[in-house]
Protein backbone atom coordinates (compact mmCIF):
# COMPACT_ATOMS: atom_id res chain seq x y z
CA UNK A 1 0.00 0.00 0.00
CA UNK A 2 1.27 4.01 -0.83
CA UNK A 3 1.06 6.09 1.54
CA UNK A 4 -1.71 8.59 1.33
CA UNK A 5 -1.09 11.77 1.25
CA UNK A 6 -3.18 13.75 3.95
CA UNK A 7 -2.74 17.79 4.81
CA UNK A 8 -3.05 19.66 6.89
CA UNK A 9 -2.92 22.69 9.58
CA UNK A 10 -1.65 25.79 9.63
CA UNK A 11 -1.47 28.71 12.45
CA UNK A 12 -2.54 31.55 10.85
CA UNK A 13 -3.02 35.08 12.80
CA UNK A 14 -3.87 32.82 15.65
CA UNK A 15 -6.25 30.68 14.30
CA UNK A 16 -5.97 27.28 12.56
CA UNK A 17 -6.88 26.95 9.05
CA UNK A 18 -7.90 23.50 8.12
CA UNK A 19 -7.81 21.87 4.59
CA UNK A 20 -7.62 18.24 4.21
CA UNK A 21 -6.94 15.76 0.99
CA UNK A 22 -8.43 12.25 0.95
CA UNK A 23 -7.76 9.09 -0.99
CA UNK A 24 -5.01 11.44 -2.36
CA UNK A 25 -3.26 7.63 -3.44
CA UNK A 26 -6.52 6.17 -4.77
CA UNK A 27 -6.19 3.40 -2.77
CA UNK A 28 -9.55 3.52 -0.90
CA UNK A 29 -12.48 2.35 -2.49
CA UNK A 30 -16.11 2.26 -1.96
CA UNK A 31 -16.44 -0.58 -3.84
CA UNK A 32 -13.70 -2.41 -5.55
CA UNK A 33 -14.02 -1.47 -9.60
CA UNK A 34 -13.62 -5.05 -11.52
CA UNK A 35 -13.17 -5.90 -15.11
CA UNK A 36 -15.23 -5.90 -17.03
CA UNK A 37 -16.58 -2.85 -17.32
CA UNK A 38 -17.27 -1.95 -13.46
CA UNK A 39 -14.35 0.42 -12.80
CA UNK A 40 -16.25 4.28 -13.04
CA UNK A 41 -14.75 7.08 -10.48
CA UNK A 42 -17.56 6.61 -7.62
CA UNK A 43 -15.98 3.47 -6.63
CA UNK A 44 -12.71 5.52 -5.61
CA UNK A 45 -13.44 6.55 -1.81
CA UNK A 46 -13.68 10.50 -2.09
CA UNK A 47 -13.35 11.41 -5.58
CA UNK A 48 -15.39 12.57 -8.81
CA UNK A 49 -15.46 12.52 -12.28
CA UNK A 50 -16.80 15.44 -14.29
CA UNK A 51 -17.62 15.29 -18.19
CA UNK A 52 -17.93 18.02 -20.99
CA UNK A 53 -19.06 17.37 -24.28
CA UNK A 54 -19.21 19.88 -26.90
CA UNK A 55 -21.65 19.74 -29.71
CA UNK A 56 -19.62 21.92 -31.99
CA UNK A 57 -16.88 22.56 -34.30
CA UNK A 58 -15.04 24.34 -31.00
CA UNK A 59 -15.29 25.69 -27.08
CA UNK A 60 -17.50 28.41 -27.96
CA UNK A 61 -19.85 26.33 -28.98
CA UNK A 62 -22.78 24.77 -26.46
CA UNK A 63 -21.90 21.98 -23.63
CA UNK A 64 -23.64 19.46 -21.74
CA UNK A 65 -21.47 18.89 -17.88
CA UNK A 66 -22.29 15.27 -15.96
CA UNK A 67 -20.52 14.51 -13.15
CA UNK A 68 -20.49 10.80 -11.20
CA UNK A 69 -20.79 7.68 -13.19
CA UNK A 70 -22.30 9.40 -16.91
CA UNK A 71 -18.34 11.32 -16.04
CA UNK A 72 -16.91 7.76 -18.19
CA UNK A 73 -13.74 8.76 -16.04
CA UNK A 74 -12.51 5.13 -14.84
CA UNK A 75 -11.16 3.95 -11.88
CA UNK A 76 -8.62 1.33 -11.94
CA UNK A 77 -7.24 -0.87 -8.65
CA UNK A 78 -5.03 -3.90 -9.15
CA UNK A 79 -5.81 -5.21 -5.85
CA UNK A 80 -7.09 -8.76 -5.42
CA UNK A 81 -10.12 -9.21 -7.60
CA UNK A 82 -10.34 -5.69 -9.62
CA UNK A 83 -8.76 -4.20 -12.65
CA UNK A 84 -5.68 -5.96 -13.29
CA UNK A 85 -6.47 -7.45 -16.65
CA UNK A 86 -8.86 -4.36 -18.34
CA UNK A 87 -7.25 -1.37 -17.07
CA UNK A 88 -4.68 1.12 -18.71
CA UNK A 89 -1.64 0.86 -17.88
CA UNK A 90 -0.35 0.80 -14.14
CA UNK A 91 -0.56 2.67 -11.14
CA UNK A 92 2.56 4.54 -10.23
CA UNK A 93 2.42 3.12 -6.90
CA UNK A 94 0.20 0.84 -4.87
CA UNK A 95 -3.17 -0.75 -7.02
CA UNK A 96 -5.07 2.46 -7.44
CA UNK A 97 -5.43 5.17 -10.02
CA UNK A 98 -7.60 6.98 -12.04
CA UNK A 99 -7.96 7.38 -16.41
CA UNK A 100 -9.30 10.53 -17.63
CA UNK A 101 -10.57 10.76 -21.91
CA UNK A 102 -10.64 13.60 -24.25
CA UNK A 103 -10.92 14.17 -27.67
CA UNK A 104 -10.84 16.79 -30.10
CA UNK A 105 -12.78 18.14 -32.68
CA UNK A 106 -12.30 16.21 -35.65
CA UNK A 107 -14.37 13.88 -36.79
CA UNK A 108 -15.93 12.93 -33.88
CA UNK A 109 -18.24 14.77 -30.68
CA UNK A 110 -15.60 16.37 -28.45
CA UNK A 111 -15.15 15.93 -24.95
CA UNK A 112 -13.11 16.09 -22.26
CA UNK A 113 -13.04 14.65 -18.42
CA UNK A 114 -11.75 15.76 -14.89
CA UNK A 115 -12.00 14.83 -11.24
CA UNK A 116 -12.48 16.13 -8.34
CA UNK A 117 -13.02 16.87 -4.59
CA UNK A 118 -14.63 18.80 -2.06
CA UNK A 119 -11.67 19.38 0.41
CA UNK A 120 -12.80 19.21 4.26
CA UNK A 121 -11.99 22.12 6.13
CA UNK A 122 -11.33 25.77 4.86
CA UNK A 123 -8.70 27.39 3.07
CA UNK A 124 -7.51 30.95 3.95
CA UNK A 125 -6.96 34.00 1.80
CA UNK A 126 -3.45 34.85 1.89
CA UNK A 127 -2.03 31.57 2.24
CA UNK A 128 0.14 29.53 -0.30
CA UNK A 129 -0.61 26.03 -1.27
CA UNK A 130 0.96 23.45 -2.90
CA UNK A 131 -0.76 20.95 -5.40
CA UNK A 132 1.54 18.10 -6.44
CA UNK A 133 0.43 14.95 -8.77
CA UNK A 134 1.82 12.47 -11.18
CA UNK A 135 1.11 12.49 -14.26
CA UNK A 136 0.96 9.62 -17.03
CA UNK A 137 0.07 10.05 -21.07
CA UNK A 138 -0.90 6.32 -22.14
CA UNK A 139 -2.23 7.24 -25.66
CA UNK A 140 -1.75 10.73 -27.15
CA UNK A 141 -0.78 11.81 -31.04
CA UNK A 142 0.93 15.05 -30.02
CA UNK A 143 4.70 15.31 -28.50
CA UNK A 144 3.04 17.50 -25.54
CA UNK A 145 -0.60 17.68 -24.12
CA UNK A 146 -1.60 19.94 -20.98
CA UNK A 147 -2.83 19.85 -17.76
CA UNK A 148 -3.93 22.09 -14.92
CA UNK A 149 -5.20 22.68 -11.20
CA UNK A 150 -7.84 24.57 -9.78
CA UNK A 151 -9.44 25.41 -6.77
CA UNK A 152 -13.46 26.24 -6.70
CA UNK A 153 -15.44 27.96 -4.13
CA UNK A 154 -18.36 25.44 -3.37
CA UNK A 155 -20.02 28.33 -3.09
CA UNK A 156 -21.04 28.19 -6.75
CA UNK A 157 -22.97 24.98 -5.83
CA UNK A 158 -22.85 21.30 -6.53
CA UNK A 159 -23.99 20.89 -9.92
CA UNK A 160 -21.39 19.58 -12.57
CA UNK A 161 -22.81 22.71 -14.42
CA UNK A 162 -21.82 25.20 -11.78
CA UNK A 163 -17.89 23.52 -11.19
CA UNK A 164 -16.95 23.60 -14.84
CA UNK A 165 -18.20 26.85 -14.97
CA UNK A 166 -16.55 28.22 -12.47
CA UNK A 167 -13.22 26.34 -14.13
CA UNK A 168 -13.81 27.62 -17.49
CA UNK A 169 -13.91 31.21 -15.91
CA UNK A 170 -10.79 30.70 -14.31
CA UNK A 171 -8.88 29.02 -17.60
CA UNK A 172 -10.42 30.60 -20.85
CA UNK A 173 -8.65 29.08 -23.79
CA UNK A 174 -5.28 30.49 -23.10
CA UNK A 175 -3.43 30.91 -19.92
CA UNK A 176 -0.21 29.11 -17.90
CA UNK A 177 -0.32 25.61 -19.04
CA UNK A 178 2.31 22.04 -18.26
CA UNK A 179 3.17 20.48 -21.19
CA UNK A 180 3.09 16.83 -19.79
CA UNK A 181 5.63 14.30 -22.26
CA UNK A 182 3.28 11.39 -23.94
CA UNK A 183 4.73 7.69 -23.51
CA UNK A 184 7.28 8.83 -20.92
CA UNK A 185 5.91 7.52 -18.06
CA UNK A 186 4.94 9.06 -14.79
CA UNK A 187 5.81 12.67 -14.36
CA UNK A 188 5.28 14.72 -11.68
CA UNK A 189 2.72 17.71 -12.04
CA UNK A 190 3.52 20.94 -9.15
CA UNK A 191 1.96 24.06 -8.99
CA UNK A 192 1.41 26.39 -6.46
CA UNK A 193 -1.97 28.44 -5.92
CA UNK A 194 -3.73 31.17 -3.97
CA UNK A 195 -7.55 31.31 -3.26
CA UNK A 196 -9.38 34.90 -3.53
CA UNK A 197 -11.09 34.28 -0.48
CA UNK A 198 -11.30 31.99 2.94
CA UNK A 199 -14.15 29.16 2.26
CA UNK A 200 -14.42 25.67 1.01
CA UNK A 201 -13.54 24.79 -2.14
CA UNK A 202 -13.42 21.68 -4.45
CA UNK A 203 -9.88 20.82 -5.96
CA UNK A 204 -10.60 19.99 -9.79
CA UNK A 205 -7.96 18.32 -11.59
CA UNK A 206 -7.84 18.13 -15.14
CA UNK A 207 -7.00 19.49 -18.94
CA UNK A 208 -9.22 22.34 -19.99
CA UNK A 209 -7.19 23.89 -22.78
CA UNK A 210 -7.77 20.46 -25.00
CA UNK A 211 -9.79 22.73 -27.28
CA UNK A 212 -6.16 23.70 -28.50
CA UNK A 213 -4.29 20.36 -28.44
CA UNK A 214 -3.99 19.82 -31.93
CA UNK A 215 -7.70 19.46 -32.79
CA UNK A 216 -7.00 15.91 -32.44
CA UNK A 217 -9.60 12.90 -33.29
CA UNK A 218 -7.65 10.69 -31.42
CA UNK A 219 -8.41 9.01 -28.00
CA UNK A 220 -6.43 10.86 -25.35
CA UNK A 221 -6.11 8.49 -22.50
CA UNK A 222 -4.24 10.03 -18.99
CA UNK A 223 -3.68 8.74 -16.07
CA UNK A 224 -3.65 10.58 -12.42
CA UNK A 225 -1.85 9.06 -9.19
CA UNK A 226 -0.35 10.31 -5.89
CA UNK A 227 -2.05 13.85 -5.34
CA UNK A 228 -0.66 15.77 -2.36
CA UNK A 229 -2.65 18.90 -1.71
CA UNK A 230 -1.59 21.44 1.53
CA UNK A 231 0.13 24.48 2.48
CA UNK A 232 3.50 24.89 0.82
CA UNK A 233 6.19 24.74 3.30
CA UNK A 234 8.51 27.07 1.62
CA UNK A 235 7.92 30.14 1.63
CA UNK A 236 10.90 32.57 0.77
CA UNK A 237 9.07 35.52 1.37
CA UNK A 238 8.74 39.03 -0.81
CA UNK A 239 11.29 40.20 -3.10
CA UNK A 240 14.21 42.54 -1.76
CA UNK A 241 16.81 45.19 -2.38
CA UNK A 242 20.16 45.93 -0.92
CA UNK A 243 22.57 48.40 -2.10
CA UNK A 244 26.20 48.23 -3.76
CA UNK A 245 27.92 51.45 -1.96
CA UNK A 246 29.75 52.22 -5.31
CA UNK A 247 27.33 51.32 -8.01
CA UNK A 248 27.74 48.96 -10.25
CA UNK A 249 31.00 51.05 -12.09
CA UNK A 250 32.95 50.93 -8.87
CA UNK A 251 33.47 48.53 -5.24
CA UNK A 252 30.80 46.57 -4.50
CA UNK A 253 30.80 46.84 -0.87
CA UNK A 254 27.07 44.90 -0.26
CA UNK A 255 24.66 45.75 1.95
CA UNK A 256 22.68 42.78 4.07
CA UNK A 257 19.46 42.04 4.07
CA UNK A 258 17.14 39.45 5.59
CA UNK A 259 15.37 37.07 3.21
CA UNK A 260 12.83 34.64 3.94
CA UNK A 261 9.78 33.72 7.03
CA UNK A 262 10.22 32.78 10.00
CA UNK A 263 11.02 29.44 10.88
CA UNK A 264 8.32 26.64 11.54
CA UNK A 265 8.28 24.42 14.69
CA UNK A 266 10.02 20.71 12.86
CA UNK A 267 10.82 22.40 9.44
CA UNK A 268 13.93 22.13 7.73
CA UNK A 269 15.58 24.40 5.52
CA UNK A 270 17.79 24.84 2.42
CA UNK A 271 18.51 27.58 -0.19
CA UNK A 272 20.70 27.81 -3.23
CA UNK A 273 22.51 28.90 -4.01
CA UNK A 274 24.44 29.70 -0.93
CA UNK A 275 26.94 32.58 -2.28
CA UNK A 276 26.33 35.76 -0.20
CA UNK A 277 24.12 34.38 2.19
CA UNK A 278 24.54 34.24 6.07
CA UNK A 279 23.56 30.25 6.50
CA UNK A 280 21.73 28.29 3.86
CA UNK A 281 20.22 26.18 6.76
CA UNK A 282 17.76 28.70 8.16
CA UNK A 283 14.66 29.95 7.26
CA UNK A 284 15.57 33.68 7.57
CA UNK A 285 19.53 33.78 6.19
CA UNK A 286 21.01 37.35 5.47
CA UNK A 287 21.64 37.61 1.91
CA UNK A 288 24.45 39.86 0.44
CA UNK A 289 24.87 39.61 -3.52
CA UNK A 290 26.59 41.82 -5.02
CA UNK A 291 24.83 40.77 -8.14
CA UNK A 292 21.29 40.25 -9.25
CA UNK A 293 20.66 36.94 -7.89
CA UNK A 294 17.69 34.67 -7.52
CA UNK A 295 17.59 32.00 -4.40
CA UNK A 296 15.69 28.95 -4.34
CA UNK A 297 14.15 27.83 -0.19
CA UNK A 298 13.52 24.23 -0.20
CA UNK A 299 11.22 23.50 3.06
CA UNK A 300 10.03 20.37 4.39
CA UNK A 301 7.85 19.44 7.80
CA UNK A 302 5.37 18.47 9.14
CA UNK A 303 1.28 18.92 8.37
CA UNK A 304 2.67 20.76 4.94
CA UNK A 305 3.87 19.59 1.64
CA UNK A 306 7.72 19.67 0.43
CA UNK A 307 7.88 22.40 -1.75
CA UNK A 308 10.40 25.36 -3.22
CA UNK A 309 9.93 29.32 -3.22
CA UNK A 310 12.40 31.44 -4.70
CA UNK A 311 12.95 35.19 -4.02
CA UNK A 312 15.35 37.89 -5.41
CA UNK A 313 17.34 40.09 -4.28
CA UNK A 314 18.58 42.92 -6.74
CA UNK A 315 21.53 45.59 -5.59
CA UNK A 316 20.61 49.00 -6.37
CA UNK A 317 23.69 49.96 -7.74
CA UNK A 318 25.08 53.87 -6.41
CA UNK A 319 24.60 56.87 -8.67
CA UNK A 320 28.01 56.01 -11.06
CA UNK A 321 26.09 53.19 -12.55
CA UNK A 322 24.31 53.86 -15.93
CA UNK A 323 23.48 50.32 -16.53
CA UNK A 324 23.02 47.17 -14.60
CA UNK A 325 22.69 43.36 -15.66
CA UNK A 326 19.31 42.03 -14.29
CA UNK A 327 18.62 38.16 -13.90
CA UNK A 328 16.83 38.41 -17.18
CA UNK A 329 20.81 38.37 -18.83
CA UNK A 330 19.63 41.08 -21.02
CA UNK A 331 21.10 44.77 -19.89
CA UNK A 332 18.76 46.84 -18.80
CA UNK A 333 18.38 50.65 -18.17
CA UNK A 334 19.01 50.72 -14.01
CA UNK A 335 15.65 50.89 -12.06
CA UNK A 336 13.59 49.59 -9.70
CA UNK A 337 11.30 46.86 -11.50
CA UNK A 338 8.33 45.07 -10.84
CA UNK A 339 9.36 42.01 -12.16
CA UNK A 340 11.83 39.97 -12.42
CA UNK A 341 11.86 36.95 -14.79
CA UNK A 342 13.96 33.65 -15.95
CA UNK A 343 15.52 31.57 -17.79
CA UNK A 344 16.23 34.02 -20.69
CA UNK A 345 16.22 33.20 -23.61
CA UNK A 346 13.97 30.03 -22.68
CA UNK A 347 12.12 27.38 -24.56
CA UNK A 348 10.11 25.59 -22.18
CA UNK A 349 9.03 27.67 -19.25
CA UNK A 350 9.53 31.14 -18.28
CA UNK A 351 8.91 31.76 -14.30
CA UNK A 352 7.96 35.74 -13.31
CA UNK A 353 8.39 36.85 -10.01
CA UNK A 354 6.40 39.94 -9.19
CA UNK A 355 6.54 42.26 -6.28
CA UNK A 356 2.65 42.85 -6.49
CA UNK A 357 0.03 41.26 -8.61
CA UNK A 358 -0.07 42.39 -12.09
CA UNK A 359 -3.68 43.77 -13.71
CA UNK A 360 -1.66 41.76 -16.92
CA UNK A 361 0.50 39.74 -18.07
CA UNK A 362 0.41 40.01 -21.96
CA UNK A 363 3.54 38.39 -24.76
CA UNK A 364 3.94 40.14 -27.72
CA UNK A 365 5.76 39.44 -30.89
CA UNK A 366 7.65 41.73 -33.14
CA UNK A 367 4.69 41.98 -35.45
CA UNK A 368 2.57 43.29 -32.41
CA UNK A 369 0.65 40.66 -32.15
CA UNK A 370 -0.32 39.72 -28.37
CA UNK A 371 0.64 35.92 -28.67
CA UNK A 372 -0.49 35.65 -24.84
CA UNK A 373 -2.87 37.66 -22.25
CA UNK A 374 -3.88 36.67 -18.84
CA UNK A 375 -5.63 39.00 -16.59
CA UNK A 376 -6.55 36.36 -13.88
CA UNK A 377 -3.31 36.95 -11.57
CA UNK A 378 -3.28 36.35 -7.64
CA UNK A 379 0.43 35.12 -7.06
CA UNK A 380 3.50 36.64 -6.97
CA UNK A 381 5.46 33.62 -8.78
CA UNK A 382 3.99 32.93 -11.92
CA UNK A 383 4.87 30.80 -15.16
CA UNK A 384 4.42 30.77 -18.45
CA UNK A 385 4.64 27.56 -20.99
CA UNK A 386 6.26 28.93 -23.91
CA UNK A 387 7.04 25.34 -25.81
CA UNK A 388 4.61 26.24 -28.62
CA UNK A 389 5.68 29.51 -29.43
CA UNK A 390 8.45 30.07 -32.24
CA UNK A 391 11.72 31.33 -32.08
CA UNK A 392 12.36 34.76 -32.20
CA UNK A 393 12.36 38.04 -29.95
CA UNK A 394 9.24 38.81 -28.03
CA UNK A 395 8.04 41.87 -25.85
CA UNK A 396 7.02 40.77 -22.02
CA UNK A 397 4.52 43.89 -20.95
CA UNK A 398 3.55 43.38 -17.27
CA UNK A 399 0.99 46.22 -16.23
CA UNK A 400 0.40 47.14 -12.54
CA UNK A 401 -1.30 49.60 -10.86
CA UNK A 402 1.67 52.09 -10.95
CA UNK A 403 2.69 51.20 -14.49
CA UNK A 404 3.70 49.08 -17.18
CA UNK A 405 7.07 47.56 -17.92
CA UNK A 406 8.34 46.13 -21.11
CA UNK A 407 10.94 43.65 -20.97
CA UNK A 408 12.56 42.06 -24.12
CA UNK A 409 12.62 38.05 -24.12
CA UNK A 410 13.81 35.85 -26.49
CA UNK A 411 12.79 32.16 -27.23
CA UNK A 412 15.29 29.62 -28.97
Amino acid sequence: MKNVKVILALCLSGFFANAQLSNGGFESFVTLPTCPSSYDITKASSWNGLRTTYSGANCNNSVVDVLGTPSNVDYFNQSAGGTSSCQNGTPRTGNGYVVCEERGFVGNSPFNELIFQSLSGSLSAGTQYQFRCYVNRFTSTASLAYFNVYLVNQSVGSTASAIMNAVRSQSGLVGPLSGIPTGTGWKVFEKKLTVPSTGNYYLVIGDMFFCNDFNSSTLFRWGIDDVEFGVACANAGPNKNNSRAGGCCGPCNPSSVQIGTPAQAGYSYSWLPTTALSNAAVAQPNASPCNSTIYSLTASGPNCVTSTSTVYVIPIPGPSCCKLSAVTGIKEEAEEKEAFFYPNPASGLVNISLLTPPQEIKIIDLNGKTVFIDHRISTLNYSIDISKFSKGLYFLNIKTDQKTESHKLIIN
